[in-house]
């Protein structure tokens, strides 16, 4: 593993710049390093413009945060794939969105889609970052129907992020890993909209051909899984990634060559289908010193690898891509924050929402604040979800009757995802 020695250039990098001034966000990116290693997909910071002053006494205090969050990784318990393939249900630490924890013996609630009358039938799924002592990782958690966060998953410990749900709405695709140890690996796994055993999804993964699997996405017909695969040894840097697609009733894999990627300079993320099941958009993502990112595009692939193209402009830091329910559009981030946050000063008042045509015209701002981002398409296939700096919000896909879901008082939530229903 070479998280110490990264966040050590992360910190030198910052520091030779003589920062004064660092949005709030930035005070919580050493934990986003931590965190993300071997280009392992990360939490977000909260949405807030907020900037805070800092002297060499702050500057110090951060560096006190990194040594005491890399003495708390190597005790740190998590999510840990056993030999049977599913996550071993342990008890998870308390987040402060959910409920008093309940009597001795109590069963925790089980998951009920909210009724709140923006967005209609089916379960809102999304990350939170957890952060309990410094363990920093994101949980699952789910829109309750007063409108609280309340975890999916209770039971199952470690890092639980990029929720994807199946087009039926009966499974729920993520990606987990136990970050405390040395030699764990993130892999795939499918639960439900009750929160039941994750089950298992990356079998036959071993290295140094596959390393890690994440960001999951389903096909229209839920029969495969297009996800990024990266390839490497245990221990060390990884090599590569790539965009794959797993079939889930053979587990049969296929890696689609032409999206390849080297790693650290560049790295695939976030594959999103076609309703028509025959093309797939996915981000290609720069990176510098530190591993900080420099640029990333949007790219199309057939779903056999065939025709990569360009989809976004050169000039623009675009991701998080995907494509609308109708096939006319694809729904884009202009700075996504998993790639994008860093102690550099990244101001996510620039980070908006924007729609383009499937052949790189029309492209078309949806936002008008700012501080919009992580979105995905709601239930309905008509409007859009997305976090904004109160909370969880939803408008039109042109932008219009932007309103909000649900207010959160603490950090952080972010990538919303709505169960599909019949």
């Amino acid at each position: 593993m070479t998280f110490e020695r990264d966040i050590e250039r992360l910190l030198d990098a910052w520091l030779e710049d003589g920062p004064t001034v660092v949005s709030d966000r930035a005070m919580d990116v050493v934990g986003h390093r931590i965190d993300r290693q071997r280009q392992r997909p990360a939490w977000r910071f909260p949405h807030s413009p907020r900037r805070v002053d800092l002297d060499m006494g702050a500057v110090v205090f951060v560096g006190a945060i990194v040594l005491t969050a890399l003495v708390g990784l190597n005790l740190a318990g998590g999510f840990r794939p056993p030999q049977t393939g599913v996550p071993v249900p342990t008890p998870s630490p308390a987040v402060t969105a959910t409920p008093a924890a309940s009597p001795p013996g109590a069963a925790s609630p089980r998951p009920t889609a909210s009724a709140a009358a923006p967005l209609g039938p089916g379960l809102v799924v999304f990350e939170n970052w957890h952060h309990p002592a410094l363990r920093l990782y994101t949980r699952l958690e789910y829109l309750s129907p007063d409108l609280r966060g309340l975890e999916l998953l209770p039971e199952v410990r470690g890092l639980q992020e990029a929720p994807a749900w199946s087009p039926d709405g009966a499974r729920l695709a993520f990606a987990g890993f136990n970050f405390g140890d040395g030699v764990s690996r993130e892999f795939i796994y499918e639960t439900d909209a009750k929160g039941t055993t994750p089950r298992l999804v990356s079998t036959n993964c071993e290295p140094p051909d596959c390393l890690e699997e994440w960001d999951p996405a389903y096909s229209p017909d839920g029969s495969r899984l297009a996800y990024v695969r990266q390839s490497g040894a245990t221990r060390g840097d990884t090599t590569s990634s790539v965009v794959a697609i797993r079939d889930l009733t053979t587990g049969t894999v296929v890696e689609l060559t032409s999206t390849r990627k080297t790693s650290p300079q560049t790295e695939v993320r976030h594959p999103s289908w076609s309703p028509d099941g025959q093309n797939l958009v996915f981000d290609v993502v720069t990176r510098g010193t530190a591993g900080i990112a420099t640029g990333s595009s949007i790219y199309v692939v057939t779903s056999d690898g065939t025709g990569l193209r360009r989809l976004t402009p050169p000039d623009m830091t675009a991701g998080d891509a995907s494509w609308s329910p109708d096939g006319s559009l694809v729904l884009l981030d202009s700075m996504p924050l998993h790639v994008f946050a860093n102690p550099r000063g990244f101001d996510t008042r620039n980070e908006h929402l924007y729609t383009i045509a499937t052949d790189g015209s029309g492209l078309h701002q949806v936002d008008s604040a700012g501080n919009s981002g992580e979105a995905s398409w709601a239930s309905d296939g008509t409007t859009i979800l997305y976090t904004g700096d109160a909370g969880l919000k939803v408008m039109n896909r042109d932008g219009s009757n932007d309103r909000l879901v649900a207010r959160f008082s603490e950090c952080c939530r972010w990538y919303p995802v709505q169960q599909p229903t019949p």
